[in-house]
């Protein structure tokens, strides 16, 4: 394993945080990164101004705490805003924006995000397709055969999701070798737990979505394999960092104790999944 690991802090987490508020929270529980909404999926409009953007960028900068990346363009939403989006982001410094396609018509989602590629390109920015469990592109291998047919863009790999659509892990270490990876951790309980086995399909969509908005639990804390997911990127990706992003939304549990102490346990997890994933490679 030779690239650097560190733990940054996904707004999604907080949904309540503007970004400059995501920022403090992130700087006081002594994360490194975070990952800012600056996209409406709604309506792909920007949440910033120009001018926020800024003043976001140097509030990251005084706090020491880098822009990893931002959420989230819906691949079937509108498309006339998607250069003031990019230039916002341009603006704070971000190179990454997520998103997302909810049908399974690969030949669509192929034109609309290569699309996107492109115009990210102009922009110093690198779209990463994120697969849903619950969407109709919903794996790693629909993402990077997407990511290959365009000739660009990377892969946004949730651990929850990830293990909910029940993907396959020798071909992530074979994706993460050529794909740019931004890796979301978290985790769930086992599937049975979740969806009973006579759910129906829309029983079973209704589970999987409030959970994955909702109820996740810290990385670690489950039984989604997070260190080893975390282990066969590491191991495989090619960059210097590999950034462990917290994406564990728990709204009771935040509720219940507080923004900074459920921020504080999702890094404790983040930490001791880092430790047990260099473990196992030094096992191995």
């Amino acid at each position: 394993m030779t690239a650097t690991l560190s733990v940054g802090l996904e707004g999604f987490t907080f949904p309540d945080l503007d970004p400059f508020a995501l920022v403090d929270l992130a700087a006081g529980t002594r994360y490194t990164h975070v990952g800012v909404r600056l996209v409406d999926p709604a309506t792909n409009t920007p949440t910033l101004t120009l001018g926020g953007a800024y003043r976001l960028r140097e509030h990251a900068e005084e706090r020491g705490i880098a822009l990893h990346g931002a959420d989230i363009v819906n691949l079937e939403g509108p498309v006339d805003a998607w250069d003031e989006c990019l230039s916002i982001l341009a603006a704070c410094g971000v190179t990454r924006v997520s998103a997302f396609h909810r049908d399974a018509d690969l030949t669509a989602a192929s034109r609309r995000f290569g699309e996107l590629v492109a115009q990210a390109r102009e922009f110093g920015v690198t779209p990463h397709l994120e697969p849903v469990s619950y969407f109709g592109v919903n794996s790693v291998a629909a993402v990077a055969e997407l990511v290959e047919r365009v000739g660009g863009g990377g892969l946004t790999l949730d651990t929850l999701h990830f293990r909910r659509a029940s993907d396959d892990l020798e071909r992530l270490a074979e994706v993460a070798h050529t794909i740019p990876i931004w890796l979301q951790v978290c985790d769930g309980p086992p599937f049975d737990e979740l969806v009973s086995a006579g759910a129906s399909p829309e029983e079973r969509t209704a589970a999987l979505r409030h959970e994955s908005i909702g109820r996740r639990l810290p990385p670690g804390a489950g039984a989604c394999g997070v260190a080893d997911i975390v282990r066969i990127v590491h191991d495989a990706t090619p960059d210097a960092e590999l950034v462990l992003m917290v994406e564990a939304p728990d709204h009771e549990r935040v509720r219940r104790i507080g923004s900074a102490a459920y921020a504080g346990v999702c890094l404790n997890a983040a930490d001791d999944v880092i430790t047990h994933a260099s473990s196992r490679a030094d096992v191995a």
